[in-house]
């Protein structure tokens, strides 16, 4: 019987010895687990701290440049306030110099030509009764010249005017002078001279409107451009108020 227990306890020796050994194995591996697991806590609680820090640290640097640019810009928009201010004033107080020095000049010039600008603005207003009070007749070739006569004619601001053609009225209209359209030419002397037998008035004066050559005569005035037509009819209806008035 002591033999049997013997032998039971012989082969049952190695088995209680590996599950021995294996117990101890499973316990060190849980204590690995365990260790690891703390080591990963560890690791990611450093980080987070590392994180935490980085970014914190990244936040003041920028609120420090923040407040630098800030403090730079706002720094130089005073100044450029400031300057636009003084070059604002500076502005301000060079135009009134000069419009001091100008409205100075102006009423130097007035003094001096007060003659002749009063000259001027009654000479203005003698045109402006001239040509509301006098009466024209223009005499045409055509109907073609007669249109073109008449758009010249209504930048001139003349209030009465009279057109006619050649060949096409019997009786002359009653006028203080008469315009020869003859800028193309078809106004021949013989018609010119015919009209003015027919009006047989010494000091009716004629302006000829015309690019070819006519007879001169002391009742006459020509003019070869618009421009000329204009001051020579004006010049001409002055001389020959002013020397109805004589």
């Amino acid at each position: 019987m002591r033999k049997i227990n013997f032998f039971i306890l012989l082969l049952l020796f190695p088995i209680l010895m590996f599950a021995k050994d294996d117990s101890l194995m499973v316990s060190d591996i849980n204590k690995r687990v365990i260790t690891l697991e703390q080591y990963k806590e560890m690791m990611a609680a450093q980080a987070k701290m590392d994180y935490e820090k980085s970014a914190k640290k990244l936040e003041d640097d920028i609120d420090e440049k923040t407040d630098t640019i800030l403090w730079t810009f706002g720094s130089f928009a005073v100044l450029a306030l400031a300057a636009l201010g003084v070059n604002a004033l500076n502005y301000w107080n060079l135009n009134k110099k000069v419009d001091g020095k100008i409205n100075s000049k102006i009423e130097g010039i007035i003094e001096q030509k007060r003659e002749d600008i009063l000259s001027m603005v009654k000479d203005e207003e003698y045109e402006r009764k001239l040509k509301q009070a006098k009466n024209i007749l223009v005499i045409s070739s055509s109907r073609e010249a007669e249109e073109e006569i008449k758009h010249t004619f209504s930048k001139f601001n003349f209030k009465n005017v009279k057109y006619r053609v050649k060949n096409s009225f019997q009786t002359i209209p009653e006028n203080d002078i008469v315009v020869f359209n003859n800028l193309n030419g078809e106004l021949d002397q013989a018609f010119i001279n015919s009209i003015v037998a027919t009006i047989n008035d010494d000091e009716k004066c004629y302006i000829a409107y015309t690019i070819t050559n006519l007879d001169r005569h002391e009742q006459f005035n020509f003019a070869n451009s618009r421009f000329t037509l204009y001051h020579n009819l004006l010049n001409t209806l002055k001389f020959s108020d002013l020397n109805s008035q004589i």
